[in-house]
């Protein structure tokens, strides 16, 4: 898909083997492009490789950010795990991050904006509660949130 300066890209399953990439098809007047994940969205190591493949037109050319949006925590997981997993002119825009109550009973995914979370080199989660009310716990570790300082 495409809106003017903007290519746009859209993942909903499992990136494995069995999936093919679309055409990463760069021109001139592209600024941006943007990709879209769905809380199903993860890799395996052939959808790695094939991912950082895929994205090789993008580091060869600085010009073009690329933005992530609605990264579930799996992909968080990768761009934390591999150096080289996403390009230095990439940004990810929102991400998925697990909360649980205190019984351990019930978790929420909550949507986040790395603007309205990383503030002044800090994170700074909103305040979620379950569904008797009550305050729920990231459940993440404080590591997790390390490829905010990389991005």
């Amino acid at each position: 898909m495409q809106q003017d300066n903007i290519l746009v890209f859209k993942f909903n399953e499992p990136i494995t083997e069995r999936n093919s990439f679309p055409a990463l098809a760069i021109e001139e007047k592209h600024t941006e492009v943007h990709v879209e994940f769905s809380e199903r969205t993860y890799f395996n190591s052939v959808g790695i490789r094939d991912w950082m493949k895929w994205l090789s037109p993008i580091k060869k050319n600085h010009l073009v950010k690329l933005i992530l949006f609605n990264c579930p925590t799996s992909i968080i997981n990768q761009i934390n795990l591999i150096s080289d997993f996403l390009p230095s002119n990439a940004v990810v825009s929102s991400f998925f991050v697990q909360f649980i109550n205190t019984e351990g009973t019930e978790t929420k995914a909550i949507l986040l904006k790395k603007d309205d979370v990383y503030i002044g080199g800090k994170v700074i989660l909103p305040v979620v509660k379950d569904s008797k009310g009550q305050i729920m716990e990231v459940d993440v570790n404080h590591k997790f949130f390390k490829f905010l300082n990389k991005i």
